[in-house]
Protein backbone atom coordinates (compact mmCIF):
# COMPACT_ATOMS: atom_id res chain seq x y z
CA UNK A 1 0.00 0.00 0.00
CA UNK A 2 1.49 3.68 -1.07
CA UNK A 3 -0.53 5.84 1.94
CA UNK A 4 -3.44 5.60 -0.32
CA UNK A 5 -6.61 5.55 1.52
CA UNK A 6 -8.79 3.04 -1.13
CA UNK A 7 -9.65 0.05 1.03
CA UNK A 8 -9.36 -3.39 -1.24
CA UNK A 9 -12.90 -4.37 -1.16
CA UNK A 10 -11.76 -7.95 -1.94
CA UNK A 11 -13.35 -10.84 -4.73
CA UNK A 12 -16.56 -9.40 -6.06
CA UNK A 13 -17.80 -13.04 -7.16
CA UNK A 14 -17.67 -14.75 -3.62
CA UNK A 15 -20.27 -17.28 -3.82
CA UNK A 16 -21.47 -19.52 -1.03
CA UNK A 17 -23.00 -22.96 -2.06
CA UNK A 18 -26.74 -23.30 -1.85
CA UNK A 19 -27.66 -25.61 1.23
CA UNK A 20 -28.76 -29.15 0.67
CA UNK A 21 -31.67 -30.71 0.05
CA UNK A 22 -33.62 -31.49 3.64
CA UNK A 23 -35.64 -34.96 4.11
CA UNK A 24 -36.77 -33.86 7.18
CA UNK A 25 -34.50 -35.43 9.69
CA UNK A 26 -34.19 -33.97 12.53
CA UNK A 27 -30.85 -34.71 13.74
CA UNK A 28 -29.38 -32.66 10.90
CA UNK A 29 -32.36 -29.39 10.76
CA UNK A 30 -30.58 -27.17 12.99
CA UNK A 31 -27.40 -27.60 11.03
CA UNK A 32 -29.31 -27.28 7.73
CA UNK A 33 -31.33 -23.96 8.88
CA UNK A 34 -28.51 -22.45 10.23
CA UNK A 35 -27.03 -22.95 6.20
CA UNK A 36 -29.98 -21.63 4.55
CA UNK A 37 -30.41 -18.71 7.01
CA UNK A 38 -27.01 -17.57 6.56
CA UNK A 39 -27.16 -18.18 2.36
CA UNK A 40 -30.57 -15.76 2.30
CA UNK A 41 -27.99 -13.07 4.98
CA UNK A 42 -25.42 -13.51 2.39
CA UNK A 43 -28.12 -13.15 -1.10
CA UNK A 44 -30.05 -10.49 1.25
CA UNK A 45 -31.32 -9.54 -2.38
CA UNK A 46 -34.61 -11.75 -2.69
CA UNK A 47 -37.78 -10.78 -0.74
CA UNK A 48 -39.26 -12.85 2.04
CA UNK A 49 -41.69 -15.06 -0.39
CA UNK A 50 -38.44 -15.71 -2.52
CA UNK A 51 -36.77 -17.08 0.11
CA UNK A 52 -39.71 -19.33 1.40
CA UNK A 53 -39.86 -20.26 -1.98
CA UNK A 54 -36.56 -21.39 -2.45
CA UNK A 55 -36.27 -22.98 0.81
CA UNK A 56 -39.81 -25.41 0.16
CA UNK A 57 -38.10 -26.12 -2.99
CA UNK A 58 -34.88 -27.73 -1.05
CA UNK A 59 -36.97 -29.44 1.13
CA UNK A 60 -38.15 -32.13 -1.53
CA UNK A 61 -37.48 -36.12 -0.16
CA UNK A 62 -39.29 -37.73 2.71
CA UNK A 63 -41.45 -36.32 5.21
CA UNK A 64 -40.20 -32.58 4.85
CA UNK A 65 -41.57 -32.87 0.90
CA UNK A 66 -45.12 -33.68 2.01
CA UNK A 67 -44.53 -31.04 4.93
CA UNK A 68 -43.26 -28.52 1.87
CA UNK A 69 -46.43 -29.00 -0.31
CA UNK A 70 -49.09 -28.81 2.41
CA UNK A 71 -47.44 -25.44 4.01
CA UNK A 72 -47.26 -23.90 0.69
CA UNK A 73 -50.72 -24.60 -0.27
CA UNK A 74 -51.63 -23.20 3.27
CA UNK A 75 -49.66 -19.61 2.72
CA UNK A 76 -50.83 -19.35 -1.17
CA UNK A 77 -54.44 -19.65 -0.18
CA UNK A 78 -54.05 -17.07 2.84
CA UNK A 79 -52.31 -15.04 0.01
CA UNK A 80 -55.37 -14.82 -2.13
CA UNK A 81 -57.90 -14.72 -0.01
CA UNK A 82 -56.74 -12.54 2.90
CA UNK A 83 -54.12 -10.69 1.02
CA UNK A 84 -51.61 -11.88 3.63
CA UNK A 85 -47.78 -11.81 2.29
CA UNK A 86 -45.57 -14.93 2.80
CA UNK A 87 -43.23 -13.84 6.49
CA UNK A 88 -39.86 -15.39 7.19
CA UNK A 89 -40.12 -15.59 10.55
CA UNK A 90 -43.60 -17.39 10.97
CA UNK A 91 -42.16 -19.74 8.24
CA UNK A 92 -39.11 -20.30 10.67
CA UNK A 93 -40.96 -21.09 13.71
CA UNK A 94 -43.09 -23.23 11.60
CA UNK A 95 -40.20 -25.25 10.53
CA UNK A 96 -38.51 -25.34 14.02
CA UNK A 97 -42.17 -26.82 15.43
CA UNK A 98 -42.05 -29.42 12.74
CA UNK A 99 -38.60 -30.75 12.58
CA UNK A 100 -36.17 -28.96 15.49
CA UNK A 101 -35.17 -31.53 17.77
CA UNK A 102 -37.66 -31.67 20.94
CA UNK A 103 -34.67 -31.36 23.46
CA UNK A 104 -32.05 -28.80 21.09
CA UNK A 105 -30.22 -27.55 24.21
CA UNK A 106 -29.27 -31.66 24.66
CA UNK A 107 -28.32 -32.28 21.69
CA UNK A 108 -25.93 -29.44 21.47
CA UNK A 109 -24.16 -30.47 24.31
CA UNK A 110 -24.04 -34.12 23.33
CA UNK A 111 -22.48 -32.82 20.14
CA UNK A 112 -19.76 -31.20 21.94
Amino acid sequence: MTGSNDIDPGPTNVKIPKPQAFSGDKSVFTDWLQHVQMYFSFYSNCTEKEGILITLSLMNQGYANTWSSAYYRKEEAKSIVARRKFDWDEFVCALKESFAPINETGLAHTRL
